[in-house]
């Protein structure tokens, strides 16, 4: 917006048959920072709000020809989302409904006025209309970019589809994959291998992660089928990008534009829904939805948080994490341990760390999960609290009360270090 030359508050048009009233509502509004457009001639200022585009427009009531309700009457077909206000030396009630029921008036000017206050009104006006076209250009935008998803969508299970009908039943693939939901994965897989090795390859190392910490006890086996399934198939939504965003996303998302940044952070919604192509049990494209949520609320597309987030997704995210860092073990452990409370459960953390066997402890201490601790446990390692401060001390042998002390810490300001008791 430019004021003084430079910086404009809104494009007012001034409508009054008075040239000595028009000038001297020019040169106030001219002087409050507005770029302002006079039409002395109602018919004419007509002709001008079918070329141009304003954020008000002030009419004068008594005009020959025609009403100030009147023309604003017409503004309000022609351009509704400029904010509309009327001139007018009577201020009897009946004239303001009529005023507003006709030409649907947002403001009104009594004559005579004062310099403050018409600029109050006329800014007022102006913020009214700006805010106005903002949401509408951005629903416009949401609007589209729904139809692309939507395309892209529709295309990825068109692609999908074609896989499927090539199989045949004897087909050396049905002996690898003998049911419908295993053979689905499987095309989805080389569907996405093909698209993109690097994701082919990624997805493996996902798939070997999670099928370790899934022979757990802490997975049953429903919970065990959802997270292998959801493996296999949490980002072949990525197709949809297409190859060009899908190379700029994947080395770094600074180069993309926040409409592209929408698009990508929407491909979790899609493999949603080809999850329910492959799999009919939801709780799988709920967990594919949900691997891109962060536990702090801060992630994609839906900013759950904490146990809001599904159980599978959170043991998801971190395999995801783990194997997408492109780290060492070890510098991924670090990642992991950094970003726990953050990005990821620090209780998840803590399994897939002790169940992939990727911590080099001592032969006499081993790692356990916050709900594993028993009284005379004996720590290894000090805890402390995300602020530094000492929470239990090296050496220190649990009792019921102080484990029921440290959970109940944890549950309110989370602990993210590993559990480290003496064997």
């Amino acid at each position: 917006m430019e004021k003084d030359g430079s910086e404009c508050i809104g494009r007012v048009l001034l409508v009054d048959d008075d040239p000595d009233l028009l000038l001297v509502l020019s040169e106030e509004l001219k002087s409050g920072g507005f770029v302002v457009t006079q039409a002395s001639d109602p018919h004419r200022a007509l002709e001008v709000i079918e070329d141009q585009m304003f954020d008000a427009v002030l009419a004068d009531q008594n005009m020959s020809g025609i009403t100030g309700v009147r023309l604003l009457a017409t503004l309000r077909e022609v351009q509704p989302l400029c904010s509309r206000i009327l001139i007018s030396g009577v201020t009897s009630p009946d004239v303001l409904m009529s005023a507003i029921n006709a030409g649907g008036v947002d403001a009104f000017i009594p004559k005579p006025w004062g310099r403050g206050a018409l600029i109050e009104i006329v800014g007022a006006a102006v913020r009214r209309s700006v805010d106005a076209q903002l949401r509408d250009k951005q629903l416009a935008e949401v609007s589209r970019i729904n139809d692309e998803l939507a395309s892209m969508n529709a295309s990825l299970l068109d692609q999908l589809n074609a896989l499927i009908i090539k199989q045949t039943p004897d087909s050396k693939e049905a002996a690898r994959y003998p049911r419908t939901d295993e053979r689905s994965i499987g095309l989805c897989f080389r569907l996405l291998s093909t698209f993109s090795p690097l994701l082919g390859r990624q997805t493996q190392g996902v798939v070997e992660a999670c099928r370790v910490i899934a022979g757990t006890e802490y997975f049953n086996d429903a919970h065990r089928r959802v997270l292998m399934t959801s493996a296999w198939i949490y980002d072949v939504g990525l197709i949809s990008l297409g190859r060009e965003l899908l190379r700029r996303s994947l080395s770094g998302s600074s180069g993309c534009s926040d409409r592209e940044m929408e698009i990508i952070s929407y491909h979790p919604v899609i493999g949603q829904v080809v999850a329910a192509f492959v799999d009919s049990d939801h709780e799988v494209g709920i967990t594919v939805r949900a691997h891109h949520e962060r536990f702090d609320g801060a992630g994609y597309p839906d900013r759950l948080a904490a146990e809001s987030i599904p159980w599978t997704a959170r043991c998801l995210a971190v395999a995801v994490g783990f194997v997408h860092s492109g780290l060492s073990n070890d510098a991924a452990v670090e990642y992991l341990l950094r970003e726990s409370g953050a990005a990821f459960d620090p209780e998840v953390v803590r399994l897939f760390i002790r169940s992939m066997r990727l911590s080099n402890l001592p032969p006499n201490v081993r790692e356990v999960l916050m709900g594993e601790l028993q009284p005379g446990m004996r720590l290894a390692r000090g805890i402390t609290s995300i602020a530094g401060i000492l929470l239990v001390p090296e050496g220190h042998e649990f009792s019921k009360p102080s484990i029921s002390k440290l959970q109940s810490h944890s549950a309110q300001h989370l602990v993210t270090e590993q559990l480290l008791i003496y064997a």
